[in-house]
């Protein structure tokens, strides 16, 4: 479904069955997003005696624990969350699904300590 929208005096079209992902794909090996230092997730198969939930591993079906820290290892939005002393959500903040947007990649900087920073410098070129 192809939709033109006008925001503030500009046309956009939009293909909405042929979205743009810009998510960071989830994966449990060594090449997988660790932010902070968090460990890497774990896909581990469930097992309940001689039972176990991989095909691969003489299993009836596929059926698996994952531990994962959302905003280590993945594609995360900031919310109040991070810093309220309340459990919130972005589901409950985030209530708009469509925005103008542009996307841009900014690559850290890599400091003598190893640690890699998004400067000041940085965000002036963008």
């Amino acid at each position: 479904m192809v939709a033109t929208i006008l925001h503030r005096g500009k046309e956009f079209r939009v293909d909405f069955f042929k979205p743009i992902d810009i998510s960071m794909p989830l994966h449990a090996d060594a090449d997988c997003a660790s932010a902070w230092y968090v460990k890497p997730m774990s896909i581990e198969p469930v097992r309940m005696g001689d039972w176990v939930g991989d095909v691969n591993q003489g299993g009836s079906v596929n059926f698996r624990d994952i531990k994962f820290n959302p905003h280590g290892n993945g594609t995360h939005t900031e919310c109040v969350g991070h810093i309220s002393k309340e459990f919130v959500t972005i589901n409950k903040c985030l209530t708009r699904f469509l925005f103008i947007a542009e996307v841009i990649t900014i690559l850290p900087e890599e400091l003598e300590n190893g640690d890699r920073v998004i400067s000041k410098k940085e965000l002036k070129c963008v």
